[in-house]
């Protein structure tokens, strides 16, 4: 009966054995699983920060050149002015007068075009600026998602942890419970 009941337990560590190796080998499983999802966060962080200092790089060049043609369209402005005055002094003469303003209509025309440009430029960068507001709102859910997901594979990896160790103290349990019978069985005999 001894020898059974000894039997009995080694079988039980042997099951308690395999029961072991496995949380061990699903342990470094999401421990692997974990490094994989904290690089691919390291990796995407890079990606994004290089989307947008591209983006502010772009929006950069637009306030440049929308700060460019806003000096252009207030020279022509101040050249339109001096124009006007000029066409003052010079109503007397006609002929002075209407070359004077032929270059008002052609001077007129230019700051037409500018002025058409500078509006374009202002709307594309509204929808820059549009789209860096939306890609950041993208970017910040994704992060939250991923530290989600982390936060589950170290609450996970934290239990796998604990039940473990208790694996490992019921088997020294038993470990001690066979050597004590190894014991008597010897003693009897």
């Amino acid at each position: 009966s001894e020898v059974e009941q000894k039997q009995a337990v080694q079988q039980q560590l042997a099951e308690r054995e395999a029961q072991l190796s496995d949380k061990a080998a699903e342990l470094a499983g999401l421990t692997e699983q974990k490094q994989v999802v904290q690089q691919q966060l390291m990796e995407r962080q890079e990606e994004l920060d290089k989307e947008v200092q591209q983006k502010q790089a772009v929006q950069q060049q637009l306030t440049e050149r929308e700060a460019e043609l806003a000096s252009e369209l207030e020279q022509k402005q101040a050249v339109q002015q001096q124009l006007t005055d000029k066409v003052a002094e010079l109503a007397s003469e006609v002929e002075q007068k209407q070359a004077v303003q032929q270059q008002l209509a052609e001077r007129e025309a230019q700051l037409s075009d500018k002025a058409a440009e500078l509006a374009g430029l202002t709307e594309q960068k509204q929808v820059v600026q549009q789209q860096l507001m939306e890609r950041q709102e993208e970017l910040d859910k994704e992060v939250q998602q991923k530290q989600a997901v982390q936060q589950q594979l170290t609450e996970r990896e934290a239990e796998l942890a604990s039940e473990l160790e208790q694996k490992q103290a019921v088997q020294q349990q038993l470990t001690d419970k066979v050597a004590e019978l190894a014991s008597e069985v010897e003693q009897k005999q």
